[in-house]
């Protein structure tokens, strides 16, 4: 299970939820049997389909316990096998929560085609990742300023930083540097499971280096523990 805890968490602050039914399209429309339904009928924290495939129909309502529950299935059901089959590389949890962010907005197969993945798979420079990220899903539909906020959290979330700070991060400016402010020091998450022994930075030395950099006090005799 490559998610975390902290998407679901991400995702009922962004999704909000609604025990009502709605049309994602025109949200604040009370529905009635005769409302013209201009996209898709939504409830609880952004489902469209229950469990068994049943989509949501205009006079649906559930509890707070029924949405996160349908949240949880479409985690389990739909992100977590996306995310094995699209990523190639291996990851980090908050940077697999990052990007099931995307495809519980946008699904699976929309997110498949993005560059975005493609970079991440190549192993891409930070950089690279971090404009794709914003540039390549905020604008694309001319949803900039709506979509900011969500695509600056989930982008702190992959870079390992705190994603609650995004509210207040202002529109428009260079991810690069927002990513920077944010404290970012240029090392990416590492992934649960790295060895020790696989980090430079973490790496403990073979004892026979640390013998050698130490100075013994009585070089005419053996080193011991007491020198």
């Amino acid at each position: 299970m490559p998610t975390t805890k902290a998407l679901a968490t991400f995702l009922l602050l962004r999704e909000d939820l609604i025990k009502h039914a709605y049309d994602d399209k025109q949200p604040k429309v009370v529905l009635t049997a005769e409302t013209e339904i201009k996209g898709t009928i939504t409830v609880g924290i952004g489902t469209t389909k229950y469990p068994d495939g049943s989509p949501v129909r205009w006079n649906d309502t559930v509890t707070r316990s029924e949405a996160m529950e349908y949240m949880q299935h479409y985690i389990r059901t739909e992100i977590e096998p996306a995310l094995e089959n699209l990523i190639h590389v291996q990851l980090a949890g908050c940077q697999y929560d990052a990007l099931g962010s995307l495809i519980y907005q946008y699904g699976a197969a929309e997110v498949s085609s993005w560059r975005l993945v493609r970079r991440i798979n190549a192993g891409e420079h930070w950089h690279d990742i971090a404009r794709e990220w914003v540039n390549g899903t905020v604008f694309w539909e001319n949803f900039g300023p709506a979509f900011w906020g969500r695509r600056i959290g989930e982008l702190l979330m992959f870079m390992g930083l705190d994603w609650r700070m995004s509210p207040n991060i202002p529109y428009g400016g260079d991810v690069v540097d927002v990513i920077e402010q944010a404290g970012f020091e240029g090392k990416m998450p590492q992934p649960v499971g790295t060895s020790l022994f696989e980090d430079p930075d973490l790496a403990i030395p073979h004892p026979a280096a640390i013998i050698d950099a130490t100075q013994d006090p009585t070089p005419d005799t053996p080193l011991t523990m007491q020198d």
